[in-house]
């Protein structure tokens, strides 16, 4: 029987072949014949039904052996043994991690499972940096990441968009979630002395969450992965978590019902006549908002959204831009000092977020919302972001492909009508 070590490099020396096998080829500047197809597809089989199989029963008896051993071994002889080594220092500030040793020990399960680096491999092992490829996985369907990148990637996700910082985030314990809602409430009596109290009921209305998946493949060099693995690894988990929370943004704001937008309306198709605030005819660019606008999608948010959270602005970055940063400092908000020492922009004392998934056209669009946002919208989460890895999707460019999938629905359930909902928007004239 060959050991873990002769199963790996077995597998090293077929890749090797196949690449040689593809090199030639392309030397000659022409396709493959038939007998190096069909020794390229021998070469596969091999390595996919009997090299891996043979390596996760190996590397799960490996690990079962470490396991035993570390059980028996003294706790204070195992800590003596398992001092960290200097974590290397990244060419800049990371964007992704908390700290350089959780980019490492990412970085280090990356070169351990699919650049077959021994050393990282032991590294691994001693600092307890779980490798679920070891637990018998198929590398072709992905292998699940360490909690560092991940939890690393939910962070970006988390506050890389404005929609879950402005919405309800509620847990889904299933597909479906349905949360009862009041849709109407009790009626004061006027009854006259020993007369009968007239009673009324508070109707109830329903808000359905159904999760749907949506997902992302980001394909990294291993040269990369092998000369910079720090950086990599927190460019990736900065570039998977931006794009989820990039395409929340605009399910939130620009969702119009299609598979586009995974089945959600958002607040510019949603938002129905009673809270919609119209520029006056003319005033069709983003310029052209005053203030009395403004102050009127203040005064068209009814008096009960302004009690249980606070309420917010939601502008687009080009309407913030052009006029409404001026109207801020004109209105006594946030000063351009203020702005550069960090401080969150605010108008009327209620703060803004600017999200480049708003509008953009400036004639009949919304430039601007205003409203309690938590009472209003509502993410249902059926599944936190999932990250695998595989290193056979994209073998023959010897590429690394990270995958990530997570599941979740988003209502905009109390913006439409004919009277004014959770939230309120401002739209510039047609012509």
């Amino acid at each position: 029987m060959l050991t873990l070590e002769e199963i790996q490099e077995r597998i090293v020396e077929l890749q090797e072949q196949m690449q040689a096998v593809i090199a030639n080829a392309e030397e000659l500047a022409r396709e493959l014949t038939s007998d190096e197809e069909e020794e390229m597809d021998a070469l596969l089989d091999s390595i996919n039904n009997d090299l891996r199989p043979q390596e996760a029963r190996m590397q799960k008896i490996e690990n079962e052996k470490q396991r035993i051993a570390l059980a028996q071994t003294p706790v204070v002889a195992v800590q003596a043994s398992r001092a960290m080594p200097a974590v290397p220092k990244s060419h800049r500030k990371l964007r992704a991690f908390d700290s350089e040793q959780d980019a490492y020990r990412a970085g280090l399960w990356f070169k351990a499972s699919f650049l077959n680096d021994k050393d990282a491999n032991r590294l691994c092992n001693d600092y307890g940096i779980l490798n679920t490829a070891t637990e018998g996985t198929n590398s072709a369907g992905g292998y699940l990441v360490p909690t560092e990148l991940s939890d690393a990637i939910i962070a970006i996700r988390n506050r890389g968009g404005v929609a879950r910082q402005l919405c309800k985030v509620v847990g889904m314990s299933s597909d479906v979630l349905n949360i009862p809602k009041v849709t109407a409430g009790l009626t004061v009596d006027y009854p006259a002395e020993a007369a009968a109290i007239t009673a009324s009921d508070q109707t109830w209305g329903t808000i359905t969450a159904t999760a749907a998946k949506r997902a992302i493949i980001s394909k990294v060099s291993n040269e990369l992965l092998h000369d910079s693995v720090i950086s990599v690894i927190d460019d990736l988990a900065v570039a998977i978590g931006n794009a989820f929370a990039t395409r929340e943004d605009a399910e939130l704001i620009l969702g119009d019902g299609s598979s586009s937008f995974g089945s959600v309306t958002g607040l510019v198709s949603g938002m129905g006549a009673g809270g919609t605030v119209d520029m006056a005819s003319g005033n069709t660019a983003f310029s052209d908002i005053t203030l009395a606008n403004l102050n009127s999608l203040v005064g068209t948010l009814p008096d009960k959204y302004y009690g249980s959270a606070e309420p917010a602005w939601l502008v687009s970055r080009i309407a913030w831009a052009s006029n409404f940063q001026s109207l801020v400092y004109a209105a006594g908000g946030n000063t351009l000092g203020d702005l550069a020492s960090g401080a969150a922009p605010q108008l009327f004392g209620f703060p803004v977020y600017i999200s480049d998934s708003m509008p953009v056209s400036a004639v009949s669009t919304y430039a601007a919302f205003f409203g309690n946002f938590d009472a209003g919208c509502l993410i249902g989460d059926r599944m936190s972001v999932e990250i695998s890895v595989s290193e056979e999707a994209y073998w023959a460019n010897d590429i690394t492909a990270v995958k990530g999938v997570t599941r979740y629905d988003i209502q905009a359930h109390d913006i439409a009508g004919s009277s004014a909902g959770a939230v309120v928007g401002l739209k510039t004239a047609a012509s």
